[in-house]
């Protein structure tokens, strides 16, 4: 039986794993504290990412970041949730670091998440004490 979500159309398929690195972290390393929230001290600036040359075919790219350590009741925070048209981006495969609602850059357009628009780095509350600045690259993108 053929499925019938979205996702499932064959003008939508899309690898089942993208590789995502950054200049800004390793994967399992810390994140500089400029990306963190500003609760904690941070400047709540998007890191660098850029990832594989992805098959032809993917006019756009769903950029979503989450947090699984600080979940929002039963789903994970969304630190970041955008658009990305690959064809508009300055360089190719690639996010400069700093994204914000108001300078997204050419080709990506940034969503409303729970936590807001934009990009919104880990800030733990004071009542966790954690201090949350370890990233993982561990990543799957959705092409359409």
């Amino acid at each position: 039986m053929q499925s019938s979500h979205a996702w499932s159309q064959a003008n939508l398929a899309a690898p089942e794993t993208v590789e995502i690195t950054s200049r800004d972290f390793t994967d399992g390393g810390s994140l500089a504290p400029r990306h963190t929230g500003k609760r904690v001290g941070g400047e709540n600036l998007s890191p660098h990412l850029a990832w594989d040359e992805l098959p032809t075919g993917p006019a756009e790219l769903l950029l979503l970041v989450e947090d699984i350590d600080a979940p929002i009741g039963a789903n994970p925070a969304v630190h970041c949730l955008a658009i990305i048209e690959e064809a508009r981006l300055q360089t190719p495969n690639e996010l400069p670091a700093g994204l914000t609602a108001r300078n997204s850059g050419p080709g990506v357009a940034v969503l409303r998440a729970v936590i807001g628009r934009g990009y919104h780095g880990p800030n733990p509350s004071r009542a966790t004490g954690r201090t949350a600045t370890s990233s993982r690259s561990t990543h799957s993108a959705t092409a359409s």
